[in-house]
């Protein structure tokens, strides 16, 4: 299945960082449709990512649109679509670390982009109180100053969501909610989902729901990350 769509991306002229793109969301799509069904909805939703490629889903039907093009699957041979995926990217990509550890909406929005720059995955600990987010034509701020945090405080306080990080059918609030839920009841990490950080940054690319969870929870605790070390110290900014 992936060969066919490969072939498709090919003939649509996709260089190898549109290929990854591509692909990223395809896991995203998978990954909203199966918390769509854990969650007993089943709606209709385009994920449009990137120039010239969407994915729909109708249905329990999956459809790849590239161009003029278009690829359809029935959801049950989706699955099989995306273990290629997986497959794919960790023998173009071969690091030590599982692909499928990561987070699909952030792996489409960021992560892709990584992939020919990684040159070291560890493992670190550090300090809740550490922690920095990058922020839009501003400053970096701790997670005590976030508003992720004080919304866990504060219910009305807005929550900052330059991307749309968030499960299609689920609000900033819902979200943040499942995390204290999470951990609340599973710890953290939970399925050895870690916190990311690039290089020896202190600024979380991603989990900064997870980490205001446990600033609220628990306080200025130690907790594990993974760090992925970047060619040329590489900053995504």
């Amino acid at each position: 299945m992936l060969s066919k769509v490969c072939v498709l991306l090919d003939k649509n002229n996709f260089i190898q960082s549109e290929v990854n793109h591509a692909l990223s969301i395809i896991l995203r799509a998978y990954d909203e449709i199966q918390y769509m069904i854990l969650k007993g909805k089943n709606i209709k939703f385009e994920l449009k990512q990137m120039k010239g490629f969407t994915v729909s889903y109708d249905t329990f039907y999956v459809s790849l649109i590239m161009g003029s093009e278009k690829l359809c699957f029935q959801y049950d041979k989706f699955e099989h679509l995306v273990e290629e995926i997986y497959a794919y990217f960790q023998n173009k990509y071969p690091i030590n670390y599982d692909y499928k550890l990561l987070d699909p909406i952030y792996f489409s929005l960021f992560f892709y982009d990584l992939l020919d720059k990684i040159v070291d995955v560890k493992y670190d600990i550090v300090n809740v109180s550490d922690f920095k987010l990058l922020r839009h034509n501003s400053a970096p701020v701790s997670m005590e100053e976030s508003e992720s945090y004080k919304a866990l405080i504060n219910n009305g306080k807005r929550i900052y969501t330059p991307f749309k990080s968030n499960h299609i059918i689920d609000s900033d609030y819902d979200r943040l909610k499942a995390s204290l839920n999470s951990i609340k009841e599973n710890g953290y990490p939970y399925h050895d989902k870690l916190v990311i950080l690039y290089n020896d940054e202190m600024f979380i690319r991603d989990g900064q729901h997870r980490i205001a969870v446990l600033k609220y929870l628990f306080g200025d605790v130690d907790v594990k990350v993974v760090r992925f070390y970047l060619k040329d110290n590489y900053f995504y900014a």
